[in-house]
């Protein structure tokens, strides 16, 4: 951990642990896609699973020179390039560094049970988004009844009314379903809620009712005998060579779909022309 890696093209990095394990609990694999280091950020706000005695190990790489990391507006500490700071966090809180930095999150205790360890790439404010798609997966053989499945999703406290599961609101008349917790994050304008998910195999999508709403994130994790799983339902990753923001759209079923799609075409700061796409999806190519 804490390794700098350059390159003079385009790479993807693969870091992980062949054989992780956290205190009680059997050894796995864990790897996950690092985030390049100009897309990361500055604000992280971290959530575990429901139960209070809950927990995960959260650790803080920095890349920069006296990078300081404050945890909810109390403990600080600063650090070098390459280096980490970690500590196991019960509930949710926020991590705020003056320059950006990498929050990762390892799984250590769900529903008051000890698990086998995930890797996380907790996202950055900078990197919430408005839609928001994930998968649960099916049992991995050691338990039939498949996976105890779970998502966080952090969002800003006056819109949690608005944020829909598969179009179908979670929160109606201010009143939680029995499979909903919700709490408020700490020092922030954010609440995380906490949804249990049927134990199968399935696909989801997160959206809000209006256009105009904040974005926002989300982490699915879930475990059964000697297995857990955990990731980000998605990142938005800030670029400097982004020229163009396209609206994502979510097909929820292959074929027959035209989206349309309005592009500014920019010189310099102004626009000077619209161009109006037209892309049709087949199951073997894309056509525009």
């Amino acid at each position: 951990t804490g390794s700098i890696v350059n390159s003079n093209n385009p790479i993807a990095l693969i870091s992980g642990h062949q054989c992780a394990n956290s205190p009680g609990s059997a050894c796995d694999v864990i790897l996950e896609q690092s985030i390049p280091v100009n897309s990361w950020g500055n604000t992280h706000f971290y959530s575990n699973p429901p139960h209070l005695s809950d927990y995960s190990l959260f650790r803080v790489i920095s890349y920069y020179n006296n990078t300081v990391v404050t945890l909810n507006e109390s403990f600080t500490v600063v650090l070098g390039p390459g280096k980490v700071w970690e500590d196991n966090l019960y509930g949710n809180g926020i991590i705020t560094t003056n320059k950006p930095s990498l929050l990762v999150q390892i799984l250590n205790r769900i529903n008051n049970e000890i698990v086998d360890p995930s890797l996380i790439q907790v996202p950055s404010e900078s990197q919430f988004t408005q839609y928001l798609g994930f998968t649960t997966p099916t049992h991995s053989g050691a338990n039939i009844d498949g996976f105890n499945n779970f998502v966080n999703i952090i969002v800003k406290s006056d819109e949690r009314d608005t944020i829909r599961l598969n179009d179908q609101q979670i929160i109606t008349n201010n009143t939680l379903p029995s499979l909903v917790s919700e709490s408020i994050i700490t020092d922030s304008d954010y609440t995380l809620l906490i949804v249990e998910l049927p134990r199968i195999e399935a696909l989801y999508f997160i959206t809000q009712e209006r256009d105009d709403s904040s974005p926002m994130s989300a982490i699915v994790y879930g475990y059964e005998n000697f297995e857990t799983y955990g990731y980000a339902a998605g990142l938005s990753l800030p670029s400097s060579q982004r020229f163009i923001t396209i609206q994502p759209f979510i097909m929820r079923q292959l074929g027959g779909q035209i989206i349309k799609i309005d592009l500014p075409c920019q010189s310099g700061s102004i626009i000077i022309d619209v161009v109006r796409i037209k892309c049709r999806y087949g199951l073997s190519r894309t056509l525009m």
